[in-house]
């Protein structure tokens, strides 16, 4: 290949960086992820299968305050009645790049990371591990939190080869999941189309 022609790949490749990242904030996050969802929670345990289901809505708002969005979900549940939870994801900038918290707003601050279309948090509460994934296809969005202890059950441990080293790995065995598929909500003035 010439200088010249890889000067001119080189050009073309920087106009397709340049364009990419430019591109409608409508259809980034947390811009293309905004609105109100509903769908059904399934709560389901690896020894009992599912233990209950309930309707449950996801609002996510602008707050009016640079870098805060409003994150509630509402728990239609017939055995507990209505909960609510309102929370805020922030976004400080002191934080990495696309590295979020959920405000519980009641001092609990929960790191979130953004990993291409899909939010991933992991967190310790009393015992018990969590693992959360938020993720967007098309206009719905899917949640799962799944539950294992922050202690392991298992312990194994390679053979070690000519090339590679032992290494022991710990296994803490998820016990249940909460999932849900959002199905999100349009009024008259929008369209299903993604925007």
């Amino acid at each position: 290949m010439t200088f010249k022609s890889l000067f001119i790949l080189i050009c073309i490749l920087f106009c397709i960086n340049a364009f990419a990242q430019t591109i409608d904030s409508k259809h980034v996050f947390p811009d293309s992820w905004l609105g109100n969802y509903q769908g059904k929670m399934y709560i389901v345990s690896a020894a009992n299968g599912i233990l209950d289901s309930l309707n449950v809505e996801f609002e996510f708002f602008e707050s009016g305050i640079k870098n805060r969005w409003k994150y509630r979900m509402t728990y239609h549940s017939a055995k507990q009645g209505e909960i609510v939870k309102d929370y805020e994801l922030i976004k400080p900038d002191s934080l990495a790049k696309n590295t979020y918290l959920i405000d519980e707003k009641d001092g609990i601050l929960i790191q979130n990371t953004l990993i291409g279309n899909t939010l991933y948090s992991n967190f310790i509460v009393s015992g018990s591990l969590l693992c959360s994934i938020l993720r967007k296809e098309n206009n719905d969005l899917f949640f799962e939190i799944f539950t294992s202890k922050d202690q392991y059950t298992l312990s194994t441990q390679s053979v070690a080869t000519g090339t590679e080293d032992s290494f022991i790995v710990d296994s803490c065995p998820p016990y249940t999941t909460q999932f849900v598929h959002f199905r999100k909500i349009f009024t008259d003035s929008q369209s299903d189309n993604g925007f």
